[in-house]
């Protein structure tokens, strides 16, 4: 199955890490440059002058590297596929499932969390996702959730969550993160200097 893996150019370090991990599951894959939201201005975002502006660039670097892989699955036309952030770790190899569905992430009363790996059975299920998603530009999770209300053939992986994050400085969070087995975000060092 096509992987897509979302990587910024300054983390070659996660780059060669999901590499290995991707090789040894046999999981063929392709490295997307990820969108910097260190560098963007923030011009049109939604969120754009609220509170936490750091967190919102990084969310804002997440939602368009999203964006930037799923048109590029949909360039290539090779389905179905992965797109995958370069921080997470598979305990197995996904199988085939019909739809849009979430390899990874957890669920809150606010929905679920975790677009840190997706699997998109085709190319109309890309397409269809990525014109709502362009239209309701938000964070990704949020934009994932409003989609799964309105589209029933978004699901959770039927094994479960088979795609965790594994602990590694987090642009969104500003932090050294560690995801646990049961989805909760673990916050191991509040104040850290991001990799330049």
């Amino acid at each position: 199955m096509q992987t897509y893996v979302i990587n910024l150019d300054r983390r070659p370090d996660r780059m060669a890490d999901i590499s290995a991990h991707l090789t040894e599951l046999g999981l063929p894959f392709e490295r997307i440059p990820a969108v910097d939201g260190k560098l963007w201005d923030g011009q049109g975002w939604k969120k754009q002058g609220r509170s936490r502006p750091d967190y919102w660039r990084g969310a804002a670097g997440c939602y368009f590297s999203h964006i930037r892989a799923l048109e590029t699955a949909v360039a290539r036309k090779i389905f179905p596929c992965i797109i995958v952030e370069d921080d997470a770790v598979f305990t197995e190899v996904p199988e085939y499932q019909k739809g849009m569905t979430y390899l990874g992430g957890y669920e809150s009363v606010s929905g679920i969390h975790g677009f840190h790996a997706m699997m998109y059975s085709s190319r109309g299920m890309a397409i269809i996702f990525l014109q709502y998603a362009q239209a309701h530009k938000n964070t990704i999770d949020s934009i994932g959730n409003s989609f799964r209300k309105i589209y029933d053939d978004v699901k959770i992986y039927y094994r479960g969550f088979i795609a965790t994050q594994r602990k590694s400085y987090s642009d969104i969070e500003g932090a050294t993160v560690e995801r646990t087995p049961d989805g909760k975000i673990k916050l191991v060092a509040a104040e850290v200097t991001a990799v330049p």
